[in-house]
């Protein structure tokens, strides 16, 4: 700052105002920049659909959700970050349904089978790597698998994660911010039937099998093994389109020859061409299934006519409830 004042002459006196000149002078000082101000503003539940049915554990497909997480940094400054993603309740990564648990995993693709990491606490987890610049708003993407193979019992199975923005700078890495995540899935109740040696093993669509006796004779056996897989319990059921017997071909002829048969070594008692539940269980199988033999044995033979003779015999099994 300088004051410049009037400078004095010699002669005659000036007569006039006094003056004074102030000049001020000087450079703005630059406000310093904040620094990484990383949150989390969203992140919406993950919810399978898969295949409309949300996960079916005979399925041998590995069921896969995309979610994703909405970032923001409001300083002037970049953020590195790691998002890890840890149990709420447990280090487990778990959805809990009304009576099985299913674990599940996070990954960074799709396809990618390499699980990440879950740790003691949010800071010791490992997780993804995200660069988040200054005044950023950026939407991270991340993947929820299903391993194939799990029992598990109908019903909705739901868990929580606490997805964690860790700073990922050199020195002690610190929690900026975290929400929890909601991930679901629905099992539906579901029973099905095949018959070994028929076709691939609970393939799609209706099996069938002819039980062929050549000529028949008097307490002549055959069997065949029904198998069943269910995600609970299920009933077993036998109807008989001629109701226990073999019909002539002809179907205008009364010549019929009786037979009895056993399922699981239990009696089944055909009503007519009713359905007859015959077996039922109340707990869940693995993904082989259970194997029950289905034995025919033929009655008495007496003066019947020459011919064929046949019966269809339809087995269906119904889940529980």
């Amino acid at each position: 700052m300088r004051i410049l004042s009037p400078l004095s002459v010699k002669g005659p006196a000036f007569k006039g105002p006094a003056l004074a000149l102030l000049l001020l002078g000087g450079a703005a000082q630059a406000q310093d920049a904040t620094p990484c101000a990383a949150s989390i503003t969203r992140i919406p539940a993950v919810v399978f659909t898969g295949a409309g049915e949300g996960y079916d554990p005979f399925d041998p497909r590995v069921y896969v959700e995309e979610g994703s997480v909405d970032l923001r940094n409001d300083g002037d400054s970049p953020c590195a970050l790691e998002l890890t993603f840890v149990g709420a309740q447990s280090e487990r990564r778990e959805l809990k349904g009304p009576a099985s648990i299913l674990d599940f995993e996070i990954t960074e693709s799709p396809g990618s089978a390499d699980n990440l990491p879950t740790g003691p606490d949010r800071v010791s987890a490992r997780g993804l790597r995200v660069m988040l610049g200054p005044q950023q708003v950026r939407s991270v993407p991340f993947f929820v698998r299903i391993p194939a193979g799990q029992g598990a019992r109908p019903g909705i199975h739901t868990g929580e994660l606490l997805v964690s923005i860790v700073s990922a700078e050199t020195g002690s890495p610190m929690v900026l911010d975290d929400e929890v995540l909601t991930v679901s899935a629905e099992l539906p109740s579901r029973a099905e039937v095949n018959l070994a040696g028929v076709r691939g093993l609970f393939e799609a669509g209706v099996g069938s099998y002819v039980m062929d006796f050549n000529e028949l004779t008097e307490d002549a056996e055959r069997s065949i093994f029904v198998q069943v897989r269910s995600t609970g319990g299920y009933s077993l059921s036998i109807s008989s389109e001629n109701g226990g017997f073999l019909a002539h071909e002809n179907k205008a002829l009364p010549d019929r020859v009786a037979y009895t048969a056993t399922l699981g070594g239990m009696s089944v008692t055909f009503a007519g061409a009713a359905a007859s539940p015959v077996l039922q269980a109340t707990n869940p199988t693995n993904a082989a299934g259970m194997s029950y033999p289905f034995t025919v044995k033929i009655g008495r033979i007496t003066n019947q006519l020459a011919g064929k003779y046949q019966d269809t015999v339809t087995i269906t099994v119904d889940p529980a409830g």
